[in-house]
């Protein structure tokens, strides 16, 4: 149950993550697609962990519903903040 919020935003990341992939796709380096696979693999890990340890910390004063409505937002921000990362990494990274 505590994965509830993933599971209704699993399709909205699916097309994030499409993206992603298609962004990349046109840019590809010397590592092929393998970073590419790798940070969609760390990107659904890390909204399935941050959405599990929001449900548990979510306070109860907000009324049962926040523990779904927090949990969905902690893990759309990992999902995102993983993929702009690497996008930033893979933009400004190889300059050096």
């Amino acid at each position: 149950m505590s994965l509830l919020g993933v599971l209704l935003l699993a399709p909205w990341l699916t097309v994030l993550g499409w993206i992603y992939w298609a962004r990349t796709r046109r840019h590809v380096v010397a590592g092929g697609r393998g970073p590419d696979a790798a940070v969609l693999a760390l990107a659904a890990i890390a909204a399935i962990a941050l959405s599990l340890t929001a449900f548990a910390d979510a306070a109860p004063l907000y009324g049962p519903m926040w523990k779904f409505i927090f949990a969905a937002l902690v893990a759309y921000g990992g999902f995102v903040g993983v993929l702009v990362a690497a996008l930033l990494v893979r933009r400004f990274g190889h300059r050096v």
